[in-house]
């Protein structure tokens, strides 16, 4: 898979310099959560993405398009979630 991000059609380079993994670690999801499950801790869980940090592009009002092709994998929990 060829992974590319542009910034105002400047092509970022290296971009698997950008690329991190975090360790294994616990969430706690409230209720009515943006995921759409029930509330508890899950995990464990790790974070894996590319992770671009930018300076403000230009004054308030400007349009910045940021084309993108997203491909995501959502896993399936090995167990169930538990409310602990």
């Amino acid at each position: 898979m060829l992974l590319t991000v542009s910034i105002d059609h400047a092509r970022v380079k290296y971009l698997d310099q950008y690329r991190v993994t975090s360790p294994v670690f616990n969430v706690f999801l409230p209720q009515s959560n943006v995921v759409g499950i029930p509330a508890g801790t899950i995990g464990p869980v790790v974070s894996d993405g590319y992770w671009l940090l930018l300076t403000p592009l230009s004054p308030r009002g400007a349009y910045h398009p940021f084309p993108r092709q997203n491909h995501c994998k959502v896993l399936k929990l090995r167990r169930p979630i538990s409310s602990t």
